[in-house]
């Protein structure tokens, strides 16, 4: 049973790593096409176009997780606080 959970890790750590970057070169793209389904590849586009601003800021660090994780936290604060101020002001002042 243990020996199940260290491969399920495995298996996991090794998805997680096969996209080490938030905006991959033209053959991880295809790679990533291939494995995945066409509604999938959408949503992998847009996460790419979303954080491309903020992709540059987290490739010198070795870290995988660091790599996707910056990013991704970055994009979430510039985009939330951004709609959030949007959502404030189309309310108006009343």
């Amino acid at each position: 049973m243990i020996e199940d959970a260290d491969r399920a890790s495995d298996r996991t750590v090794d998805e997680i790593t096969a996209y080490p970057r938030v905006d991959p070169p033209p053959a991880g793209e295809r790679v990533r096409e291939q494995r995945h389904s066409q509604l999938r590849d959408a949503v992998d586009d847009a996460n790419d176009f979303l954080l491309k601003p903020f992709a540059g800021i987290s490739d010198s660090s070795g870290s995988r997780w660091v790599q996707r994780g910056v990013p991704a936290l970055l994009g979430l604060l510039v985009y939330g606080l951004g709609l959030a101020f949007l959502a404030r002001f189309a309310r108006g002042r009343g």
